[in-house]
């Protein structure tokens, strides 16, 4: 047997070690074969049509597909509480004998209240606009995925055949 002349590599004196593959919340979810929603497993049924067909594994984040328009409404009704909250507080500080700090706090107290209710309003119309964009995208897109069913091609041209 002959022995080799050279050094041997460092990786193999080194024992080996696999690799984990980075963990993710990517998770798979079905996607309905009618109307192409994606929906987790478990429910068995497509949320949207009520079809039980499904056509792959999807996947997806979930972190993707949080509902901003219900994310958006929920800070709004802390910012209403909060305002409320704050104007309470200010009001409650209105025990100085000095008649001009309990007409700041007032003021102050009002002003907290009005910016609070204004914001929030603000987010409650933006929350409701998005909900209402959403449905009409899911409206035009099945209208244009069943377009063609509904309206078949009619061929209105005429052919040139001289007689």
């Amino acid at each position: 047997m002959k022995r080799r002349k050279g050094i041997l590599a460092k990786r193999s004196l080194r024992p080996a070690v696999e690799k984990k593959a980075p963990e993710n919340n990517v998770q798979q979810e079905l996607q309905c074969a009618h109307c192409k929603t994606v929906f987790p497993d478990f429910l068995g049924r497509c949320p949207e049509c009520g079809s039980d067909e499904w056509t792959a594994l999807v996947e997806v984040n979930p972190y993707a597909r949080v509902p901003m328009e219900s994310l958006i409404k929920g800070c709004a009704h802390l910012l209403w509480m909060l305002g409320i909250l704050g104007f309470f507080i200010l009001v409650w500080q209105m025990d100085s004998p000095d008649d001009a700090t309990n007409r700041m706090y007032l003021y102050a107290a009002i002003a907290t209240l009005v910016v609070c209710i204004l914001i929030s309003t603000a987010f409650f119309s933006l929350s409701e606009l998005m909900r209402r964009i959403l449905r009409i995208q899911r409206r035009l897109k099945f209208f244009h995925e069943h377009y063609n069913e509904t309206h078949p091609v009619k061929h209105v041209w005429k052919s040139h055949k001289v007689e």
